[in-house]
Formats: C-alpha cells, structure tokens, sequence
C-alpha cells in the first residue's frame, strides 16, 4: 500500500481483498487444492482476526460451475501495517503471488456491516469513512439445503440485473462451497450508484422480496467498504 494511504489509516483495523488469477493447469490444480488447506497454512498469522479463501463462478461470475482460474483471499486485520507485512512477505502470500499471473489488492474499510458470517461479523469496529471515491459491497449467505434449486433458478436474473449496471465497476461471485455457500464482491463508483442499485430498482427489489419469501438463506451478511486504496494489477 502506498505509504500516504496506510498513514491515512493510522494503523486502524483494516480488510485487505486480493485477487488471484492463474494460468497454467499445473497452479490451477495447486490453487484449488488450497480451498481445504488454507486456514491451516494461515494460522498463527501476526494480527490477522479473520482469513477466507473463496472460489469464483464462472460465465458472468455467478454460474453455479467454477471458475478455475479466479480465486480471492479475504482477511480482516487489527492493523494496516500487519496487513501489508502479509502481503510483501508472508510465505503463503509470496505462494500464491509466485503462482499467480496477476495480483490486485483492495485495501478496504468497512463502515456498515449486519449480519454473520459463521456466526460472528468479522468486520465490526473498522468504522471507516463512507465518502471514499469507491464503494466496495460484500454480500454472502449460505443457502438453505432444501431450497438450493429454488435459488439457482433465479441466478441468471441476477446476473443480468448486474451487468451493465450504472456506476459498477466490477462484480464477482466468489464462494467458499460450490452452490452452498455464496458471496457476492462487486466494486461501484459511489455510495450513491450503490443506493440507486439497492433501492429504486424494481429488480433488486423483486430479489429481495423472494429472498424473505422463500428463506433461501440459513445465514447471511452485507457489508460495505470504503476503498482506501488497491495495489498490484488493477482490478477495474
């Protein structure tokens, strides 16, 4: 991270988001092995509060089959320079970095946050600012066994609802377990390109009606994020 952002943080807790993109069969077959393997390669990690390793969807990035050249890692920290030790130099970052083609790094301060992810919020007390110059928007939930199919129907409605969308930036579908449990990481342009998205479209709307109708979800979480700053390869 830039020297003049991670002053800006004053060593605040912070989320970090990087993104890895692989190539060759050889690291893709090692980067899904790592799905398993990776909370036990991270523990111990100096000031690390929170660690998950997601998979990406594939088509549009909300396709139930993989993408397999597409893989996050999202961690929350208790403070910006542990982060960036992390990244420079810890041995399972250099790992993927290595293997990688490209790398970005959202370096991201969460500002509103409900629900759980495992039962806890692994973003609550970051208080960052909500008048960044983007706004990052995470969404996940684990969806109910018996209304998995009722679910995946209704996917490529919102794939189409998010493609070309005003004010979006990025938007990936990222997961821990294929069709169980889902996550959502899009980048927007504002905080207001985020609300026109939320709460003046019917189709939004019409997701979230059914989202409460049906009880897709056993346990769900949204939280937004200011952009302090990304690094690496640009992500949009």
């Amino acid at each position: 991270m830039p020297q003049q952002d991670q002053n800006k943080l004053e060593d605040r807790a912070i989320t970090t988001l990087m993104r890895f993109q692989v190539h060759t069969v050889a690291d893709r077959w090692w980067a899904f092995g790592q799905m398993p393997q990776a909370s036990k390669a991270l523990e111990d990690t100096t000031g690390m509060r929170f660690a998950k390793l997601l998979g990406s969807g594939g088509g549009k990035g909300f396709a139930p089959w993989p993408d397999w050249g597409t893989y996050f890692l999202l961690q929350t920290w208790d403070r910006a320079a542990e982060a960036e030790r992390f990244v420079e130099k810890h041995p399972y970052s250099q790992e993927w970095q290595s293997r990688s083609a490209s790398t970005s790094v959202l370096w991201l301060q969460a500002y509103r946050s409900m629900g759980a992810w495992e039962a806890s919020n692994p973003f609550q007390g970051q208080d960052g600012p909500n008048d960044a110059a983007h706004t990052v928007i995470l969404t996940r939930a684990r969806i109910r066994a018996r209304r998995l199919l009722h679910f995946w129907r209704s996917v490529p409605k919102v794939s189409d609802m998010m493609s070309g969308q005003p004010g979006l930036c990025y938007a990936k579908g990222v997961g821990e377990w294929p069709l169980i449990d889902q996550a959502t990481v899009s980048v927007w342009e504002s905080e207001a390109a985020v609300n026109a998205f939320a709460y003046q479209g019917a189709q939004h709307a019409e997701v979230i009606r059914k989202t409460r109708h049906w009880g897709w979800y056993k346990e769900e979480l949204f939280a937004r994020f200011a952009l302090v700053s990304q690094s690496g390869s640009p992500l949009f």
